[in-house]
This record gives C-alpha cells, sequence and structure tokens, in this order.
C-alpha cells in the first residue's frame, strides 16, 4: 500500500456483543476493548468501537490494533489482513462465478510485486461515450449489456507497461 491510502481510511468499526471480560481470544475487537479500557473508556455491549488493524497475528492488544480515537497518523496497517477482509467480501459477490476467498486471495498474492507507484498515469481510462443497447429510465451508464466498455487499456502503454498488470 506503500502509504497511498491514509491511515484513517482503514478504520473498521464493530459493534460490541459482549463485555470485555466474556472474550476468551485477542480478536481484533477484544483487542480495541482492552485499549479502551485501559484508558478509562470502557465500551459497554450494543456500543460500537472503531479501530484499524496493525497486526492481525500480534498477541499483544497494542500491536493488533489501533483504535481511531488514539491514531497518529504515521501508523501502518496489516495491508494483507485488509486484502483477506477484501477477498471475503468479494467471495459473497463472485461465488456463483465460481470464486473463494481463497482463490481471490491467491489472485492477489500473485499481483503483490505491483507498487502503485510503478503504474502508468493513463494505463486505464474511462470511456467517456458509453451508451445503453436499450431503452433505460437510468442515467447509469456502463456494465452488463451495454455497447462500449467503462473501461480501456490505454493504446499508448508500452508492451513492457502493459505486461506489468
Amino acid at each position: 500500500l506503500e502509504r497511498a491510502i491514509p491511515v484513517h481510511q482503514f478504520i473498521l468499526t464493530k459493534s460490541v456483543s459482549r463485555t470485555l471480560t466474556e472474550y476468551v481470544v485477542l480478536t481484533a475487537t477484544a483487542a480495541a476493548l482492552k485499549q479502551m479500557e485501559k484508558r478509562g473508556f470502557p465500551v459497554e455491549p450494543g456500543e460500537s468501537v472503531r479501530y484499524v488493524l496493525m497486526d492481525a497475528r500480534a498477541r499483544d492488544s497494542e500491536r493488533k490494533v489501533r483504535v481511531a480515537e488514539f491514531l497518529e497518523g504515521n501508523e501502518t496497517p496489516d495491508a494483507w489482513e485488509y486484502i483477506k477482509l477484501l477477498c471475503r467480501s468479494g467471495q459473497t459477490l463472485l461465488a456463483p462465478f465460481g470464486y473463494t476467498e481463497d482463490k481471490l486471495f491467491a489472485m492477489c498474492e500473485d499481483l503483490s510485486d505491483l507498487s502503485i507507484t510503478n503504474m502508468p498515469e493513463r494505463a486505464i481510462a474511462i470511456q467517456e461515450d458509453y451508451k445503453s443497447a436499450g431503452e433505460s429510465r437510468s442515467k447509469a451508464r456502463g456494465g452488463v449489456g451495454y455497447k462500449k466498455p467503462w473501461r480501456i487499456i490505454d493504446e499508448t502503454a508500452t508492451e513492457e507497461t502493459a505486461a506489468e498488470f
């Protein structure tokens, strides 16, 4: 992620279903509750806690997550844990097409050597004049059943650059 995305964009909000003492395993939510209580802000069931995943495998609550209210702005989120969350959500949408969480995660691992800073500036461009194939009351454009794609690969990109994708 190379700090291309501000840390506050990684904040997760979880609704608390039990007290801190009822947690047996140090989950991310339990770690956040522990941080809140340690600083004098106990969170009760039914309330929400907001945090950023810092090191999902850590056994220490201070290293595992950072409560949103205590963010300093220089933290580095656990990028792969967020990718796992995206893959889990992606499975929900793409399961009918044979994509599992594991398959999506493997695809992300294959792309792990890509860098945002190495992407060509105009590798993908939005097609401006897409029109629906049929009548529609909606002003939405693009997607399935439309004559032109919603995105195209820039023809000016070199073969070497295109191979990076």
